[in-house]
């Protein structure tokens, strides 16, 4: 396992609190020798964190330390060297803020240089069941849910917006085989001879994005660059490069290919 979860300049823009991508921030023989300092201690702190992710009570109590530590260079690093151990994967350069809540994390990939915004929910279905896969460049901003018992695959540069959900499973009022004769629950608690759920992967491709409190339901494709408008839901496929808003979401109109 790489113990260091960040590049030198992703180091260097946490010293001077300029966490966006930007050009190249010039370091001097100075510079590096304080990265280097700062790296060993990455190490050395990242390996302890690996032997408290084993213990599966101090793992707990790491975990909400982590989870609500502030925003900044420390709270990012105890985030991601908490999740670095407990997800499937996550890539280098990942930011977690403050508040993100990852159950069944072992079903959750996170890519290079992604961001998970303050307070998101990311449910990775169950165990050997469901996943969420979330690729390189992508944002998930505040207050997200991402739902992966059905399956959730992000692609690479997707934006999220504040609010939004996107669920791969849901309830169904009826069974296809007792339309008139059962009473069916929404409840996740009920029996589960009273339950009908339908499970089908959600799908945003490349360069797609979701305006605020969007909504996406199971089975949905939305193709590459295609925008959803803010407060639209989204419960069939949408072309690419396409804009679609509303509820049910429409297409309005194309946006340019390049």
């Amino acid at each position: 396992m790489n113990f260091v979860l960040y590049d030198d300049q992703y180091i260097a823009r946490a010293l001077k609190g300029r966490y966006q991508l930007e050009d190249e921030i010039h370091l001097n023989f100075m510079d590096r020798c304080l990265i280097e300092v700062i790296k060993i201690g990455m190490i050395i702190c990242h390996g302890i964190i690996s032997i408290l992710c084993r213990i599966p009570l101090l793992s707990s109590l790491y975990e909400t330390f982590a989870r609500t530590y502030s925003r900044g260079a420390m709270g990012f690093f105890l985030r991601g060297a908490y999740y670095k151990n407990r997800l499937k994967k996550m890539g280098k350069n990942v930011f977690i803020d403050v508040g993100v809540i990852i159950w069944e994390p072992g079903n959750v990939e996170i890519d290079d240089y992604s961001f998970i915004d303050t307070y998101v929910t990311i449910l990775g279905g169950r165990k050997n069941h469901g996943f969420v896969k979330i690729g390189k460049y992508v944002e998930v901003a505040s207050n997200c849910v991402l739902a992966g018992r059905g399956g959730i695959k992000l692609g690479d540069h997707v934006g999220i917006g504040a609010g939004s959900k996107i669920y791969s499973g849901t309830h169904l009022y009826k069974r296809p085989d007792h339309e008139d004769t059962e009473l069916l629950s929404g409840s996740i608690v009920a029996p589960l001879d009273k339950q009908h759920v339908v499970e089908k992967p959600v799908v945003m491709e490349d360069y797609a994005w979701m305006g605020v409190n969007s909504i996406v339901i199971p089975g949905v494709t939305i193709g590459k660059g295609a925008v959803i408008g803010a407060g639209s839901m989204v419960n069939n496929d949408i072309p690419s490069f396409s804009i679609a808003v509303g509820s049910p979401a429409k297409v309005i109109k194309k946006r340019p290919m390049s």
